[in-house]
């Protein structure tokens, strides 16, 4: 690279000799090397630099411009507002957080008022609940006890007030006969007194006779007297007043023939004989209590008489007819009435 150009104080250019291509590092602590005798030394025209006193005459030389400055006027009040208005949402966020706070404060404390409130409400509901069962316990008690002593009362009266309907007479009408399949027949008539402290209605009798010993007698009379007022309840036949007595109908007593052919011949005998219990059957009911019914249930005795023989009481031969003049019946001594 060629030398540059240098002009000393004459205003010629300088030349100086060629100096060796190869590059050195310069030290920094060189010294530089004085003129040689007769040369002046090299000063090399550098501008000076511009002076600090002639900035400001720059700076007046290029003038920010107007929009420029009006804009960033602009952006400071929109930024200062867009504060304003961030500290306003914050501290309107902070009372609504607040607000909020105080909310779930205020739910909380009247839930656990609700949970107290709930389960004073829970004790007094069972203890009231308690209290009610103990009072309809002791009101079934009393309404239970009302109505034994009702019942009591109503049975005492009933006792007390009630027809009492015996059979005072059993008529014999007809004679033993016996008809053509082997059965016996026995015409009989009931007459009942009233010694009860209200008249009997529906008074109605039926009459049955039976071959065996007392025993199947008192059960057959309970069978007997059940099944007449189970098939026929007492509804519009006779009434009998207090104290007062009254005949019925006529009853026809049998034995069927079926019955008799199964009973056995005695030794020496040529044909069965019976010794017959006349059962009977007076139903009624009360006159103050219509749904209840009554009857009365009687067992006679019957035998042959002999008018030769007053004093004995003979049997009965089965096939064979017997007037009536030689019938006698009469109740048994003892266990012969059944009164319900």
């Amino acid at each position: 690279m060629d030398n540059p150009l240098l002009y000393g104080p004459d205003g010629k250019p300088l030349v100086f000799p060629q100096q060796d291509k190869t590059d050195r590092p310069v030290e920094a602590t060189e010294r530089p090397q004085p003129a040689a005798p007769g040369q002046h030394p090299i000063v090399p025209e550098v501008p000076p630099s511009p002076s600090n006193l002639d900035q400001p005459a720059q700076a007046n030389q290029n003038p920010t411009p107007a929009w420029e400055i009006a804009l960033g006027v602009c952006g400071a009040v929109i930024a200062f507002g867009l504060l304003i208005v961030n500290l306003f949402q914050t501290r309107a966020t902070q009372r609504a957080a607040d607000a909020a706070t105080d909310a779930a404060r205020i739910a909380r404390d009247a839930r656990d008022d609700g949970d107290i409130s709930s389960d004073q409400t829970l004790r007094e509901l069972r203890r009231q609940s308690r209290a009610l069962l103990r009072s309809a316990e002791t009101a079934k008690q009393s309404a239970g006890a009302a109505k034994s002593a009702a019942r009591t009362a109503a049975s005492q009266l009933e006792l007390a007030e009630r027809p009492w309907l015996y059979l005072q007479e059993l008529k014999i009408e007809s004679g033993l006969t016996y008809n053509p399949s082997g059965g016996t027949t026995l015409a009989v008539t009931p007459v009942v007194k009233n010694d009860g402290g209200s008249p009997a209605a529906g008074v109605f009798s039926n009459s049955e006779m039976i071959v065996g010993n007392f025993s199947d007698a008192v059960t057959e009379r309970q069978r007997f007297c059940d099944a007449r007022v189970r098939l026929r309840p007492p509804s519009y036949d006779e009434t009998v007043f207090t104290k007062d007595k009254k005949t019925l109908l006529v009853d026809f007593a049998r034995i069927s023939g079926e019955r008799l052919s199964t009973l056995p011949v005695p030794a020496g005998s040529k044909t069965a004989v019976i010794s017959p219990f006349i059962i009977n059957c007076v139903a009624y009911r009360s006159t103050f209590n219509p749904d209840s019914i009554y009857y009365t249930g009687t067992i006679f005795e019957m035998w042959r008489f002999d008018p030769a023989h007053p004093q004995l009481q003979f049997v009965f031969l089965v096939g064979e007819n017997v007037p009536i003049a030689n019938i006698r019946a009469g109740p048994s001594l003892v266990g012969a009435v059944l009164m319900k």
